[in-house]
């Protein structure tokens, strides 16, 4: 939520959203120790790979950004989809600033200069997002009059 760094605002959040569509057939003739490596987890039990055989590109490794010592906060829900013709994530974050997520898509789509994209994205698309602003309840209030 947004805190008092910008008071008109203070108790929203900004929502994020993007709907990806996954090549599954591709995914599915990659080895697992392969799939591992680009997501950064382990399969079995989705524990984070250690630090020493996890690449750059693994997907963790592109969206987990820290700045100052501090990882940058979003609050996550990926809802998995699928219809006979079609599979993907409808993907959510709640943020205090929009150049969290903005920063984190940067990193997967290698556009921040350091040669790296997120390997998840040879398996994905987004075909569609959009960015919303849900106020506080006591913006609400003050917009209805009450």
């Amino acid at each position: 939520m947004i805190g008092n760094e910008d008071a008109a605002f203070a108790g929203g959040s900004y929502v994020f959203t993007q709907r990806y569509v996954h090549d599954l057939k591709t995914w599915a003739q990659v080895p697992v120790k392969e799939q591992e490596r680009v997501i950064g987890r382990r399969k079995r039990d989705s524990r984070e790979l250690p630090a020493k055989v996890k690449p750059p590109t693994a997907h963790i490794s592109r969206v987990v950004i820290e700045e100052d010592g501090e990882e940058l906060e979003i609050v996550r829900h990926s809802f998995p989809y699928g219809t006979v013709s079609e599979a993907g994530l409808f993907f959510i974050a709640y943020t205090r600033n929009l150049d969290i997520p903005e920063k984190m898509l940067r990193r997967m789509m290698g556009t921040v200069g350091d040669g790296l994209h997120d390997h998840l994205m040879d398996f994905s698309r987004a075909v569609s997002g959009a960015t919303f602003f849900a106020p506080s309840l006591r913006v609400l209030r003050t917009l209805g009059g009450r």
